[in-house]
């Protein structure tokens, strides 16, 4: 099996967590498949669930940066609207 992929940054960790509500039910589905191939359960489970939260962490390190300055541009801009939007109501 390969090495584990380790998280570099805050949003790695993040999409490793939100990686495991896909990763674990992924991990029993193969394992449960590969057991009634006559495989051993525990080496599907664990190479697919590890796939999926490694790529997930990959994911999180190589683009949270740009999700979260998105969010956040986008919130300033609907705060801003709100701001404008009070203002002009009150000037009418």
């Amino acid at each position: 099996m390969a090495s584990r992929y380790e998280p570099k940054s805050v949003m790695g960790w993040v999409f490793t967590v939100v990686g495991g509500i896909v990763g674990i039910p992924v991990g029993l589905i193969k394992g449960s498949f590969d057991a009634m191939q006559g495989g051993s359960f525990l080496d599907g489970a664990g190479a697919a669930c590890e796939a999926t939260l490694d790529k997930a962490a990959e994911f999180g390190d190589e683009h949270g940066g740009k999700i979260v300055s998105r969010v956040l541009t986008g919130v300033l801009l609907g705060v801003g609207v709100d701001i404008a939007h009070d203002i002009h109501d009150h000037d009418a």
